[in-house]
């Protein structure tokens, strides 16, 4: 998703969800565009990488699926991106 040696890469949640077929549903989406512009505006430079794993990576997501997301910091400052957090009623965290 997120490479901090290269950036972003503009079509990057395209590739996630069409050319790879992974099943994230509506709000799934949502949560990942969020934390993608976070990281975009707020750590840019603190980040190394950032996964996605779990339901919609194997195909099995429903509509209570949460988001599964790992990231790498690279600075001090980029553990502070680290949370827990209610999205539509489903606890989500980015560790």
């Amino acid at each position: 998703m997120f490479d901090g040696r290269r950036g972003f890469r503009a079509d990057m949640r395209a590739t996630l969800v069409a050319e790879k077929g992974l099943m994230m549903l509506a709000h799934q989406k949502e949560i990942l565009c969020a934390v993608l512009e976070t990281i975009r505006a707020h750590y840019a430079d603190d980040v190394s990488i950032l996964f996605i794993y779990g339901s919609c990576v194997n195909g099995t997501a429903n509509a209570q699926s949460d988001l599964d997301m790992i990231f790498v910091p690279k600075t001090e400052k980029g553990w502070q991106l680290a949370k827990t957090f209610l999205y539509q009623g489903t606890g989500n965290d980015l560790w």
